[in-house]
């Protein structure tokens, strides 16, 4: 029989460490300065947010930025230049 071969068994050498609870994975890392971002989706697929208050959630302390729909909507000025950037004109002049 093939040392290595198909239908062969393969013995792990890490399940002993993983099993006992020894494993290290990357969120057991801790840096310093490591901050962790959340998104918070709506459990209703179709649902309409009509308002979002993140006063609560914004006085927490550790608590960095709240961004919501409305503090990341576009601006007139932003919605201009990413709709003509996005023109196959804009494109081919852009890369000439």
């Amino acid at each position: 029989m093939n040392q290595f071969g198909m239908a062969q068994p393969v013995r792990r050498v890490e399940d002993p460490r993983l099993l006992r609870g020894n494993g290290c994975y990357t969120d057991d890392i801790a840096l310093p300065g490591t901050v962790h971002g959340v998104v918070l989706r709506s459990p209703h697929a179709a649902a309409k947010l009509r308002a979002v208050d993140a006063a609560a959630a914004r006085a927490m302390p550790g608590v960095l930025a709240i961004h919501t729909g409305a503090d990341l909507a576009p601006t007139s000025s932003t919605s201009t230049r990413n709709a003509s950037a996005s023109s196959p004109r804009m494109s081919a002049a852009a890369s000439a």
